[in-house]
């Protein structure tokens, strides 16, 4: 989980080493893309076996690059704290894409669920949906300018006011 908790495990890493927060989170934005791409692969072997993953493999395939390249670009262009949140966001809406396009020949079901008759689900508008999603989408914008220096440093002057001329922070409540 280097990118877990909006980067908290790069961020701290960075505070404890000294280690500048930006070459860390590079550096592991360039080695965790090789595993990205490999765990939907290795999560489906896992649950289906070697014969479902192969009725899949383009789904895996598409779901692990659709992460693994926002991840690599947003640890290395942006820095740790968004990484895993654009990630998923664009492997969601990928495989979305990709699978109103193409379908498996066969619907993998749990053993207690093969014998119940497919239920079709209701669908629901873009709307509904957009609203559904509305909450993570805001949350990830204030994150975004959160994480943006002059932000950062607007936050930080603002939650932590100094007294004018002692540079120290005011302790009057």
């Amino acid at each position: 989980m280097a990118y877990g908790a909006l980067g908290t495990p790069i961020i701290t890493l960075a505070k404890v080493t000294g280690l500048n927060e930006m070459a860390l989170s590079s550096m592991v934005g360039r080695q965790l893309p090789f595993f990205s791409v490999v765990v939907p692969f290795w999560l489906i072997v896992q649950m289906s076996g070697w014969r479902g993953m192969l009725e899949v493999w383009p789904a895996c395939l598409i779901a692990g690059l659709a992460f693994a390249i926002p991840q690599f670009v947003v640890s290395n262009y942006f820095g740790p704290s968004l990484v895993d949140i654009f990630a998923a966001a664009s492997c969601i809406i990928s495989l979305y894409i990709f699978l109103k396009f193409w379908q498996p020949k066969n619907i993998w079901r749990f053993p207690e669920e093969r014998d119940t008759p497919h239920v079709v689900h209701k669908s629901h508008g873009f709307g509904s949906a957009f609203m559904g999603w509305m909450p993570w989408i805001v949350l990830s914008v204030f994150v975004f300018f959160w994480g943006l220096p002059v932000v950062k440093t607007w936050l930080n002057g603002v939650h932590n006011p100094t007294r004018p001329g002692s540079g120290t922070a005011s302790t009057t409540w």
